[in-house]
Formats: structure tokens, sequence, C-alpha cells
């Protein structure tokens, strides 16, 4: 799973769903547009950012910016440590 994302910002809804939440395309847009799934809008696009989607799940701030590539310093601001990984605005249901 880990390998599949590292270094990825944004996934697909759907491979978001298979990767991260385990369920089919469809369901996973379904569980977007329910917003159980965070998304961003980009353009015509719907994104899922992977620090929203892996925090969701029960990651730690410090496993997420692992799996980002980002260095724990930038975590360690203000914040609850989430400052350099909660740049992108989640929006609610679709």
């Amino acid at each position: 799973m880990i390998d599949e994302i590292r270094g990825r910002l944004t996934l697909t809804v759907p491979e978001a769903g298979r990767i991260i939440f385990t369920v089919g395309r469809d369901a996973a847009y379904a569980a977007a547009h329910r917003g159980e799934i965070p998304t961003v809008t980009v353009g015509r696009n719907l994104r899922v950012p992977t620090h929203a989607a892996l925090r969701q799940v029960g990651f730690s701030d410090e496993h997420i910016a692992e799996v980002l590539g980002l260095g724990r310093s930038i975590l360690s601001s203000k914040g609850g440590g989430q400052v350099g990984i909660a740049l992108l605005q989640v929006d609610g249901p679709a």
C-alpha cells in the first residue's frame, strides 16, 4: 500500500478508494460525494489529499511525513504538527 502512494500529495478518488480505504471505484466516488473521503477540486478533477486520507485512517503525522517524503522539522511547528502537511483545504461533500 505505502509504496504505491509514497511521495504523492494527491490521489485520484479510485486510487484512494482502492489503496487506502479498500473499496472499489463506485463506492469510492459515492463516499467522496458523501464527504466520507476527503477531497479537493482541481479544475474539473476531484482529488484526494494523501495526508488527509491517511490521517482519516489513523496514520500519525510522523508516519504521514515519512510516506510523503517530508522532513520531520516541517511537522514540528505550531498547529498540532500539521503545518507542513495541511496546506490543502479539504472540501466538504461535493
